[in-house]
């Protein structure tokens, strides 16, 4: 294998769970720092998703005197922006190879260099979990190939390619380049056919990021459409943003599910404002005068089968001009789906992520995020049975249970119940919508389930917790209506977190 293909990762595997980074357009925003940091290596980064970013390094190693030097200089620029999180700095032939790196960097405290030609020999020695993580390859296709036994990358390298594509179609080819160390992304931009570029220019100067996002709302929809009619999708973008003072700012993004007209809008917000908020060294000096996007990697679009009305459903295309309008009239408008990413407190097992960055006409992908997708199927100690709540309340309500002689349920500190819970008093409308606001509403308890307890963080003695969780069905000594709860008691205190459906 060529040295042209030579790739460097950085990652930061814990970004997302960093204070302040609660959403991904926060996570993003904070790593653009990182960003710009690593363009003072290398003037082209790609960017992955908040936390991963890659470079090519056959101009950096030139310049700085090898790959190791490269290693070296780039692992010591992530540790000076001084974040308190781990990272990771990987250097191989092609992208998958190096992420791999990365990760085991991480573990190693420096970098982690594969040497040319050695790709295939380092990836034969990962555990196939590892094409989830580095190649983006889907959670049930490395189920699957565990579950035939193949456990190692080098074992699925072992099956030629007319097996893998007799198997798994277009991603059988895909995975017999990858497994093969020849999954090689160019990250220097190539000549990309003229029909496929998309460029704006503004007549007067632009300062603000909100302006040229609705500028570039009608010319991101062409390029997805564009490209949808040609039955392939965008996997990797081009973007060149130009200042009236002829100042730059490039950056390739990866989207390995492909970019919808709405993850463009994202990307090109973020990249923006990590622009003309950055510090005077780097920020730009004037306003945008012109944006230009290019497709740099295209893939087709997996053929599905159609459904009996067509391949797309109404409901979801009723979704997506709704969508489209809300951005219509305020461009900055937030919107958000659930994403699973495990936990013990129900409030926090599904994380609300922007819907540009997902594509909700995939129903696989769609279904991998809330269950199949990023772990959903580890069991995690001490959580809530499912099925899972349809109301979780960001605040839980302060509620009092009783026994049937008044007093305050208690469990204890081997978590037992003390007493049998008898009578939920809840106060105003938080379970009967008709119930005035200061009216005091006495359930009474039909059935309960648990205690659940959970000690996190013991050996901390600021973020500790030690509580317990209690189902319960209750009836409204009114209506007669029941309604299914989930219960918390900490501190000896009983809050209502969650109610079922």
């Amino acid at each position: 294998m060529l040295s042209t293909t030579r790739t460097a990762a950085i990652i930061f595997p814990n970004w997302d769970n960093m204070p302040g980074h609660d959403d991904s357009d926060t996570a993003h925003r904070a790593f653009e720092s990182v960003v710009r940091a690593l363009s003072g290596i290398a003037p082209l980064i790609e960017v992955d998703t908040a936390g991963v970013a890659l470079l090519a390094t056959r101009g950096p190693s030139r310049y700085f005197g090898g790959d190791v030097a490269v290693g070296n200089l780039l692992y010591g620029l992530c540790a000076e922006q001084a974040f308190p999180v781990s990272h990771g700095v990987g250097i191989a032939d092609g992208r998958v190879a190096a992420l791999a790196a990365a990760y085991q960097s991480c573990f190693a405290d420096s970098p982690c260099i594969v040497s040319v030609g050695m790709s295939e020999d380092f990836l034969g020695l990962l555990p196939t979990d590892a094409l989830g993580g580095c190649a983006d390859i889907d959670a049930d296709t490395v189920d699957l190939l565990r579950r035939l036994g193949l456990t190692t990358i080098g074992a699925v390298a072992g099956l030629t390619e007319r097996e893998l594509i007799d198997r798994f179609g277009l991603l059988g080819e895909r995975l017999h380049h990858i497994v093969h160390g020849f999954d090689i992304s160019m990250l220097v931009p190539d000549v990309v056919p003229i029909d496929d570029v998309v460029q704006h220019v503004f007549e007067d100067p632009v300062l603000v990021s909100g302006v040229v996002v609705a500028a570039m709302n009608e010319p991101s929809h062409d390029l997805v459409t564009a490209l949808e009619r040609r039955a392939v999708q965008c996997i990797r973008l081009h973007m060149l943003f130009e200042t009236d003072h002829g100042e730059r700012s490039e950056r390739m993004w990866h989207q390995p599910r492909g970019f919808s007209e709405r993850a463009i809008l994202e990307r090109i917000r973020w990249q923006l404002d990590g622009w003309l908020g950055a510090d005077a060294d780097t920020a730009a000096t004037a306003g945008i005068v012109r944006v230009q996007l290019s497709p740099m990697d295209v893939r087709p679009v997996d053929t599905q089968q159609q459904s009996l009305w067509g391949g797309r459903q109404e409901h979801v295309e009723r979704v997506m001009r709704s969508i489209a309008l809300a951005i219509s009239v305020h461009a900055d408008i937030d919107i958000t789906v659930p994403e699973w990413q495990g936990g013990r407190d129900v409030a926090h097992v599904f994380l609300q992520v922007p819907v540009g960055s997902v594509d909700i006409r995939d129903h696989v992908a769609c279904a991998e995020r809330v269950s199949t997708g990023r772990g959903a199927e580890q069991h995690w100690t001490g959580s809530v049975p499912t099925p899972w709540p349809a109301i979780v309340f960001s605040q839980p309500q302060v509620v009092q249970l009783q026994d049937k002689d008044g007093s305050i349920v208690v469990i204890t500190g081997r978590h037992e119940l003390l007493q049998a819970p008898s009578v939920l008093c809840v106060q105003g409308s938080l379970l009967d919508h008709n119930a005035p606001l200061a009216d005091v509403v006495n359930y009474a308890v039909q059935q309960f389930a648990g205690p659940w307890p959970v000690e996190e963080r013991w050996w901390d003695p600021v973020r500790r917790r030690r509580l317990a969780r209690l189902q319960l069905l209750v009836q409204h000594p009114h209506t007669q209506a029941e309604y299914l709860v989930l219960l918390t008691i900490e501190n000896r205190q009983w809050y209502v977190s969650a109610v079922y459906d």
